[in-house]
């Protein structure tokens, strides 16, 4: 005796919860789980009032092996042993049943009926080849114009001939593939099903103009992902019992798969997006995808703020270097990012000389007598000009080194100017500037006032992209103005103007 039974009127009513759409992808699915299935037939149209008629058939050679399968709730499925098969739940015929309020099943061994008196075989009726379903159920505008988007979703397989309401399906091409491990569920010589791991076929392809990209099972989608592209798993994905959705660690795992193959086609906006950070957060991206994902976010001149040598990070930031800080990645981005070396720090970029650093490599130094005449004044230069500027009495040393490509630095803690002949020499080559006492002119000399401007602002502040600096800056600008205009004020006055 059985020990329940089922309110088909209930179960109809829960259905309706989520639309009614989900009838068509159940027998679109059951229809391709068919063995040696070339072509299959879906149509929909309107029968009366709400009421609209669904016809799915296929033409596979054996049909329904167990006719009595479609109509028991949870029966022994002879697909939950095959992952390439979309069933394990002996269940979509069932709901699907429950939502109309007749059908009928004609199959290669048999037919059966269902209508207002309940359910009736019809041995008769059945097929020489194929399966038959048809069904009629109360659908609302908006579940119809579903049902149509939803079977335009569908990836048809390659050697199947599809239509739907008597319009060829189209084909679609996938733009990459690979083989990967992944779980899936299998059921054991006794029928139970347990999770396992196994190797799955995953294609990616464009998305469909006008839709939402999703993660499809055996080219049913099965839920949207908002991702770049549409991705296939060819086996059985891991789904909840309504199989609307997976597991957060499947999909993250998928993706970061996904970014493996494809990331050399994604653009700067795909390596913000969700998909690709939480794909860069999983221990399967490889190295090469951490790096194009660096690059495609933070741009090829990026480096990682350096708490060990600040010079250096404002150095990089001020030649326009990303300086990425620690906010800007998560946890496991970051280790991701270390292990594939994508990111280097600052101080290993550019390392400060060792006057700033003790770690640092050290500038190659010319000793004060080695100064020729325009070392001299330029060097008596920089310490008026801080006078004037900063007022702050300043040491400088001159160093002559290629290697290294600043013009120069200065450290405030100590008021000591570094400069660099290999890049300073240009600026001063035609000996002491022109005064303005002498053409009101500085122009020969711009190019080292505007060194000097830069190096000495950084007694107000360390960051080229701060306030503080920015600051100092204008304020140095402000005293160097107000002092040529004392000396140009005096000499017109002695001039007699």
């Amino acid at each position: 005796m059985d020990w329940f039974k089922v309110g088909k009127q209930g179960l109809a009513k829960q259905l309706k919860r989520n639309g009614m759409a989900f009838v068509v992808r159940e027998l679109w699915s059951n229809a391709l789980d068919a063995d040696s299935v070339h072509e299959v037939s879906v149509t929909l149209k309107l029968d009366h009032g709400q009421h609209y008629e669904l016809v799915v058939s296929d033409d596979s050679p054996s049909g329904f092996q167990q006719l009595s399968d479609a109509f028991t709730l949870f029966a022994e499925s002879t697909r939950k042993k095959d992952a390439t098969k979309r069933g394990r739940f002996g269940l979509g015929e069932k709901l699907v049943l429950a939502a109309c309020d007749e059908a009928e099943i004609r199959t290669t061994t048999g037919a059966v009926l269902f209508d207002a008196k309940g359910r009736h075989n019809c041995p008769a009726r059945k097929t020489a080849s194929g399966s038959i379903f048809r069904g009629v159920l109360k659908l609302s505008k908006q579940d119809v114009e579903t049902v149509k988007r939803q079977v335009r979703q569908y990836i048809v397989p390659d050697k199947l001939s599809a239509t739907f309401n008597c319009q060829p399906l189209a084909h679609r091409e996938p733009i990459g593939g690979l083989t990967i491990s992944l779980p899936t569920e299998l059921a054991d010589d006794d029928g139970v099903i347990h999770p396992t791991v196994r190797k799955a076929v995953v294609q990616v392809y464009e998305p469909l103009p006008g839709y939402p990209t999703a993660l499809y099972e055996l080219g049913v989608p099965v839920t949207e992902t908002l991702d770049r592209w549409d991705v296939d798993v060819r086996q059985k994905i891991p789904l909840t019992l309504d199989r609307e959705n997976v597991r957060p660690s499947y999909l993250r795992e998928i993706r970061a798969q996904v970014l493996n193959l494809m990331h050399e086609r994604i653009t700067p906006e795909d390596a913000n997006a969700t998909w690709v950070r939480e794909a860069s957060s999983s221990e399967k991206c490889s190295p090469e995808a951490i790096k194009t994902v660096v690059v495609k976010r933070f741009g090829e001149k990026a480096t990682i703020a350096d708490p060990s040598d600040h010079e250096a990070t404002n150095a990089l930031a001020y030649k326009g270097y990303t300086i990425v800080s620690g906010n800007m990645l998560n946890k496991t981005e970051w280790e991701n990012v270390r292990k594939a070396e994508a990111l280097k720090p600052a101080g290993q970029i550019l390392p400060t000389p060792k006057p700033f650093s003790p770690g640092g490599k050290p500038l190659k130094i010319v000793e004060p007598k080695d100064w020729d005449d325009t070392i001299k004044y330029a060097v008596a230069y920089a310490k008026n000009f801080a006078r004037w500027t900063i007022d702050e009495e300043i040491t400088v040393v001159v160093a002559n080194d290629r290697g290294w490509e600043f013009s120069g630095c200065y450290a405030k803690d100590e008021h000591r100017l570094i400069m660099n002949l290999a890049h300073i020499r240009p600026m001063i080559k035609d000996g002491r500037p022109v005064t303005i006492t002498d053409k009101m002119t500085t122009d020969n000399w711009e190019r080292y006032d505007a060194f000097l401007i830069h190096e000495l602002g950084h007694e107000y502040g360390d960051d080229h992209r701060s306030e503080e600096y920015h600051r100092g800056l204008c304020k140095i600008g402000a005293k160097a103005r107000r002092y040529a205009r004392n000396i140009l004020d005096f000499s017109l006055a002695s001039a007699g103007a």
